[in-house]
């Protein structure tokens, strides 16, 4: 099967538009597109909107980047779309 979709060049970076969804709520974001990664990393303003907070997060965590270290924590959004393909938890951490 295939399939095709647009998306946005900024420089050399990928953007696709995305949803993503928490506890409370869902946020229409975009993303940089990257294959090697293993993680999502969203600013913690969006995740906070959709219901996150550092005391209901999995770990806090720390992103180095060239002007600071970026400091935020971990947590396992409830839903993630994209490019037409949406991945959904498949249970409630309890």
């Amino acid at each position: 099967m295939r399939s095709e979709t647009s998306f946005d060049l900024d420089g050399d970076l990928i953007i696709v538009d995305a949803v993503v969804v928490g506890p409370t709520g869902r946020a229409s974001v975009q993303l940089v597109l990257d294959t090697g990664v293993v993680l999502t990393t969203l600013v913690p303003s969006i995740a906070e909107s959709i219901g996150y907070t550092l005391a209901t997060g999995i770990k806090p965590t720390v992103t180095r980047t060239a002007a600071a270290d970026e400091r935020g924590y971990l947590v396992q959004l409830v839903e993630l779309s994209t490019l037409g393909v949406g991945a959904r938890r498949a249970h409630q951490r309890g």
